[in-house]
């Protein structure tokens, strides 16, 4: 894992309201999105980037990384149970699966876009409560 001399950029901005959610689970399948990020940082210069704001009446988090990328090939496997692209004893294949599954479970989604060599945005949307 590169972490070191990493950069990580933090941005906040208004939400439209408070997500009601199950704060741990949350918080454990966001930590595995920027984990995922962190470890894909190849050399110097690496950056992960953080976000969180409004987006059409959500709360949008956005991690973004200029890592390796994934392969467009890979794309459409990265949330699939088991499915790892890691060394023998480095991940089994659950946390891109924990991570969907625990957004999908609080009504929101998630999305990729990634290139090889550019870097990997994942997307997270998550229903507000108004006024909260």
């Amino acid at each position: 894992m590169q972490a070191a001399g990493a950069a990580l950029d933090l941005q906040a901005g208004a939400a439209p309201g408070a997500v009601v959610a199950d704060s741990l689970q949350l918080f454990r399948a966001l930590q595995n999105l920027v984990g995922n990020a962190i470890q894909s940082l190849t050399g110097p210069g690496g950056r992960v980037g953080l976000s969180c704001g409004a987006a059409g009446g959500q709360v949008e988090i956005v991690i973004a990384d200029n890592g390796c990328g994934i392969p467009p090939d890979k794309l459409s496997s990265i949330f699939d149970l088991y499915y790892t692209t890691k060394a023998a004893g480095q991940g089994v294949g659950l946390g891109l699966y924990i991570a969907r599954s625990v957004i999908e479970d609080h009504g929101g989604s998630i999305q990729v876009e990634s290139q090889v060599g550019q870097g990997t945005r994942m997307r997270v949307l998550l229903p507000c409560q108004r006024g909260a």
